[in-house]
């Protein structure tokens, strides 16, 4: 009854979710890498991290969101691929609802 599985089985079907999500994920790095100064200043904005360790974080977060974007279309072949992207959307979806939970 429940579609869902045998949906994300089909090869095509994943490889086509891996490539959407690498597109996404590339197309972002490449935003943050292009203006460094506003990804440092976003990343301040939540107060998770000291000020010094800001400019290092910032650099390491679009460099993982491009590697991340590279390796998401050899998914079927890497599964690492996939704890690569999947530990950076935890890590950002966690930023954002501790800044959430802040305001409310």
């Amino acid at each position: 009854m429940n579609a869902l599985p045998n949906l994300i089985d089909d090869p095509v079907i994943a490889c086509a979710l891996c490539a959407t999500l690498s597109i996404v994920l590339l197309l972002g790095a490449a935003a943050k890498l292009r203006d460094l100064a506003l990804l440092r200043a976003s990343i301040e904005g939540y107060r998770l991290l000291p000020d010094a360790l800001v400019p290092g974080a910032a650099v390491v977060l679009a460099l993982w969101e491009l590697a991340a974007g590279v390796a998401l279309p050899m998914a079927p072949h890497a599964p690492a691929s996939l704890a690569l992207a999947g530990s950076l959307l935890g890590l950002v979806t966690a930023a954002l609802a501790i800044n959430l939970d802040r305001k409310s």
